[in-house]
């Protein structure tokens, strides 16, 4: 525990019947608040167990976003956190900066870039190729490795330090268009220098929770393309057709769709957790899909024809869709309603679920036959239709 004596941790233990209807925050808020008050020069974060422990282990810190200030005069080091901490309590959206001595992270005096999406549009600028050019520039981009005997060191490819050090060579940084050419980021940005200077030797960086999300983030990007290969290879496979494989890889918009529209409808912002949940709620939708389209082939197969084989199929695999659907919402659903321990990982995960659940299972019951009627009759091994 990176814990020191100074930190104490203060467990309340809500009740389900709350008189005055207050919501957690606003809970929060006020025990804060009269904390404050009765026990001035205290710092207080509010936070969840769970939420707590992984933050510490992982980061070192309590905060979802933390700054850490590099450098080698502890006295000068502690002048700039009680700067950063002003400038950072000044933000909007930020709910409390605190000061915490056992936290560090990397970089130099900031220079705060805002780009204008409204001309980025206009001009056909992509927001990747305008974080792509400034990350290059400015923060480097590894391209290789430099071998010596058995050391290995990065080859960085960056703007040359006295380049840097000028708004004016920033300003000039060619962004590429859409349609070839390129401007200067000037055109599609703004420039404010930040209030706290460092000296040389000096630096800091961001981290905290936000850093694990960007990397968790990145992850997901090469693992969620995968997952969904994987499954159309599984389902091409088994039903040996392009077009059936197509049609029952629809439920998978069809759920990510309802997993979407669960978190804004409950105001939860997407997490590693929610990810999670996506991935678990794709496996769900297809095999409904599954056993749906597998029975009206088996109807077909049987010389019905293909209208009486789909509308069958449909009537007969009503009951176990639903209940496929029904266990796993139900079961989810302690999870999407909880509020205790854990609550900060099990929601995301359960809300997606459900809202995914109740999607795909609709759409799959009215739509999917249709799609079959229209694309699906005799393409597969083992089909064949009546006159």
């Amino acid at each position: 525990d990176p814990m020191g004596v100074n930190f104490s941790d203060t467990f309340v233990i809500l009740k389900k019947n709350r008189p005055r209807g207050r919501t957690k925050d606003e809970l929060y808020q006020a025990i804060s608040e009269r904390i404050s008050k009765e026990l001035p020069g205290h710092e207080l974060s509010p936070t969840q167990p769970i939420e707590m422990r992984f933050n510490e282990i992982l980061e070192g810190s309590r905060a979802d976003v933390s700054l850490r200030i590099y450098g080698p005069d502890l006295g000068k080091l502690m002048t700039y956190i009680d700067r950063s901490k002003e400038i950072l309590s000044k933000i909007e959206g930020v709910d409390g900066a605190e000061m915490d001595a056992l936290t560090a992270l990397r970089k130099s005096p900031m220079l705060d870039i805002q780009l204008d999406y409204h001309k980025m549009a206009q001009l056909g600028v992509n927001l990747s190729e305008a974080n792509g050019a400034l990350e290059m520039a400015m923060g480097g981009l590894q391209v290789g490795n430099f071998y010596e005997v058995d050391r290995r060191f990065p080859i960085v490819l960056h703007l040359a330090e006295e380049l840097r050090e000028k708004t004016a060579n920033i300003e000039s940084l060619p962004i590429g268009l859409g349609d070839g050419g390129s401007i200067p980021l000037r055109n599609i940005a703004t420039f404010q220098a930040k209030d706290v200077r460092l000296p040389a030797g000096s630096y800091l960086e961001w981290g905290g929770q936000f850093k694990n999300l960007e990397k968790a983030r990145l992850r997901l990007l090469i693992i969620v393309p995968l997952t969904v290969l994987a499954i159309l290879m599984v389902l091409f496979a088994n039903f040996g057709s392009a077009s059936l494989t197509l049609i029952i890889a629809t439920s998978i918009p069809f759920a990510i769709t309802g997993g979407i529209l669960a978190l804004f409808l409950r105001g939860i912002p997407f997490s590693i957790s929610a990810a999670v949940g996506f991935i678990a709620l794709l496996g769900i939708a297809v095999l409904n899909s599954m056993v749906l389209v597998d029975f009206i082939r088996q109807l077909l197969s049987e010389g019905r024809a293909l209208r009486e084989s789909v509308v069958m199929g449909a009537m007969a695999r009503l009951r176990p869709v639903l209940m496929t659907a029904l266990v796993a919402g139900l079961g989810f659903l302690p999870m999407a309603l909880n509020t205790g321990v854990g609550a900060e990982v099990q929601r995301p995960l359960a809300t997606v679920v459900i809202g995914g659940l109740i999607t795909s299972t609709i759409l799959t019951l009215l739509l999917l036959p249709a799609l079959y009627m229209r694309f699906g009759l005799g393409r597969s091994r083992g089909d064949s239709v009546s006159a």
